[in-house]
């Protein structure tokens, strides 16, 4: 079986393209933190070059689930702007984040159990919607 050089170029960038980590990479979902743990949020936009990311903000919820009217979000990061690059697979850089809170968790929430972090990410986008929200189950112990 012959391949041809196009055919082993899309395989190469295809797999080249499951390396690259986008969106919320950091904490993985259904992470186990402690109340004493600082928290590590790492984002990786997965954008176009003209629609360039902005800032994020990020917030945890006490529980999984977001009843109607529901405001008591803990704001844990405010308008971070983009602090670290990531490799595309074109070979373009764009922007990212990589964030570790100066505070543990227990300076944003004090009870234990199941949370949802949010981040909500903007962007300059010349078409229409300019943020994205990410959210992830972490499961916090003592």
């Amino acid at each position: 079986m012959k391949l041809s050089f196009a055919t082993i170029l899309i395989a190469a960038t295809a797999v080249l393209a499951q390396d690259v980590p986008s969106g919320l990479v950091s904490p993985p979902e259904g992470a186990t933190l402690s109340l004493n743990d600082k928290l590590n949020i790492t984002l990786a936009p997965n954008r176009y070059a003209r629609a360039f990311t902005s800032s994020i903000t990020a917030y945890i919820l006490d529980s999984n689930t977001i009843p109607e009217g529901y405001t008591s979000f803990r704001r844990i990061v405010t308008d971070v702007p983009p602090n670290s690059k990531v490799t595309i697979p074109s070979g373009l850089q764009v922007d990212s984040y990589e964030i570790v809170t100066d505070a543990p968790l227990n300076a944003f929430i004090t009870t234990t159990g199941r949370k949802t972090l949010i981040v909500e990410e903007r962007f300059q986008d010349p078409s229409r919607h300019n943020t994205a929200i990410h959210a992830r189950i972490l499961e916090v112990t003592n």
